[in-house]
């Protein structure tokens, strides 16, 4: 009887448990994954951002911004939000950043802050 036999015989298994580990700790990170993406929707990227004065040089764009992401301009909640969407759906895109004047509750004032953070490109 070889007196390596033993020592082999539990370095396999070893080794076995280890690639069991690992497979396993594969699998946990691809589901982990998986349902990261799967569970986010448009805007979730900008959920940590309570505002686009938080984020210098950011300019979001009014003709394809979803409501979560238009809620973060200064003076836009969730009303003023849909009424953008609502009114871009209606007569098509924004051809001017002062169309914005068109919605209900945005004035000269709400503009002016919203003018350096919206984009129509």
């Amino acid at each position: 009887m070889n007196r390596d036999a033993p020592t082999r015989e539990a370095a396999r298994a070893g080794m076995r448990g280890a690639v069991v580990i690992g497979a396993v700790c594969s699998l946990v990170l691809l589901l982990a994954s998986t349902v990261l993406l799967v569970g986010t929707r448009p805007g979730d990227a900008l959920a940590d951002v309570e505002s686009v004065q938080a984020v210098p040089d950011m300019r979001i764009n009014i003709n394809t911004a979803d409501a979560a992401t238009l809620r973060i301009l200064p003076g836009i909640g969730p009303s003023r939000a849909e009424a953008i969407i609502a009114h871009r759906e209606q007569f098509g895109p924004w051809r001017k950043i002062d169309d914005l004047l068109a919605v209900s509750g945005i004035g000269p004032k709400t503009l002016a802050k919203l003018r350096p953070h919206v984009t129509i490109e």
